[in-house]
């Protein structure tokens, strides 16, 4: 998650091209199963304040990251902004992310409404992306474990390959995720389950190495100096503890 929702959350997404192309390379030869890299603030920002071109970005890191999937994290109808978009402009923008070089899309909604993510899912599947469902944790009597689990059921139905569960808020606890996990697993089978979660309260890295003794299958990270805070568990740590293990 460095090169995208760890200067997100961090940085205020001021992460230019110049300060990610140079470590670019090295970062493709770590082994990671893929690179987050659009979505979200980056296109508002890189064009308002960067003045940068966020397609330019994709190919200019295609051109040095040739192993490792590039991800892109896209709001289902509303793409990289808060405006409802037809479905034929959902179609024309997956389609870009794949000719620019990315390689895997993760969908979502925020109100986990899996018919704003129909349009996506599938012409994602057309084009050959992989897709990473992903669905939004929240902590309320509405969300419970067999909430999540029937969504993810639902989103593999209509062509996900992954599900992702997202905690934006850093509301997942130890407890929760060895519940929740299980729950997930029972409904997809071996469909890998990610586990997204930022450090807001300070439980995130300990829910990532629960996650891992539940079932999860991929935890997101970033490299040290884009970790805590607001930000993802950091990579090296996460390593280390499961090396132990």
């Amino acid at each position: 998650e460095t090169l995208r929702d760890g200067h997100q959350c961090l940085w205020s997404t001021r992460m230019t091209n110049e300060m990610m192309l140079p470590v670019a390379a090295r970062m493709d030869r770590v082994g990671f199963d893929s690179i987050d890299l659009i979505g979200g603030a980056v296109w508002d920002v890189s064009v308002r304040f960067l003045k940068e071109d966020p397609w330019e970005r994709m190919r200019h890191v295609r051109q040095l990251i040739t192993r490792t999937p590039i991800n892109a994290i896209v709001r289902g109808q509303s793409l990289w902004t808060f405006e409802v978009f037809p479905n034929d402009v959902v179609e024309l923008a997956i389609e870009r992310l794949k000719a620019n070089g990315i390689a895997q899309v993760a969908i979502y909604d925020q109100f986990n409404d899996l018919g704003n993510v129909e349009v996506g899912v599938a012409k994602a599947n057309d084009v050959g992306l992989m897709v990473m469902g992903t669905l939004v944790f929240s902590w309320s009597p509405v969300h419970t474990d067999e909430y999540y689990a029937a969504k993810a059921a639902q989103f593999v139905a209509i062509g996900a390959d992954e599900i992702n569960l997202k905690d934006p808020s850093g509301m997942l606890s130890v407890e929760r995720i060895r519940t929740i996990i299980p729950a997930l697993r029972k409904a997809i089978g071996s469909v890998p389950i990610n586990i997204h979660s930022h450090c807001m309260t300070g439980r995130a890295p300990d829910v990532l190495l629960a996650a891992v003794e539940a079932g999860a299958d991929k935890l997101h990270t970033c490299v040290s100096p884009l970790a805590h805070g607001a930000s993802h568990p950091p990579a090296e740590w996460i390593h280390e503890r499961l090396l132990e293990r």
